[in-house]
């Protein structure tokens, strides 16, 4: 199981050990969801296709399909291409999206920390648990307070913590965390993306 985008060529481990392991004859099939779970790019679409037609890989099998090196190639050639276009059009969809959030004054990113999502408004609102603590460590700062005295204070004494997201976050503030915070011009109402 590979959790990675198959946008770019050669980023996928356990995709080059598949193809790998086909080249040296450890199988001669490849069994898939789709064949857009297999390239979604040209390079590895062409690679599978080149393996088909060396009789490298016999057949690809999907659960509504068997790509062979018959008629089937081109049929297998077309898929890619779809997948190959929708990654392609998300991509600048997504793109297109952010740009429209910033144009009215919305964060199109994760919340910042000190700020929530509010769904129902489409913004981001503060933190009512951040929030406060996130101001009290721009007003040390502010007040000539030096850096690893902020951290420490916002460790020990506000227990200010990241935001929980999936299975990130609520932990104690980094120094990295820290250094980005003091330094994003977000905070300053200056939205750069």
């Amino acid at each position: 199981r590979e959790i990675m985008s198959a946008k770019q060529p050669g980023v996928r481990p356990l995709f080059e050990q598949m193809l790998a392991g086909l080249c040296r004859k450890k199988a001669d099939g490849i069994i898939c969801w789709h064949a857009d779970r297999l390239a979604r790019n040209p390079t590895d679409g062409g690679r599978i296709m080149q393996a088909l037609g060396d009789g490298v890989v016999r057949e690809v099998v999907t659960p509504g399909r068997t790509y062979t090196d018959d008629d089937d190639k081109l049929m297998l050639a077309i898929e890619f291409g779809m997948s190959t276009k929708f990654v392609d059009s998300l991509a600048k969809n997504i793109a297109r999206g952010r740009r429209e959030s910033l144009q009215v004054g919305r964060w199109p990113g994760p919340p910042k920390l000190g700020y929530v999502r509010d769904r129902t408004l489409n913004k981001l609102v503060p933190d009512p648990e951040r929030f406060h603590l996130v101001k009290e460590i721009w007003r040390l700062k502010v007040e000539g307070a030096p850096v690893p005295e902020i951290l420490r204070i916002a460790r020990e004494e506000l227990a200010l913590t990241t935001p929980q997201r999936g299975k990130s976050g609520g932990k104690p503030l980094a120094w990295s965390a820290l250094y980005e915070l003091l330094h994003d011009p977000f905070y300053a109402g200056v939205m750069r993306w």
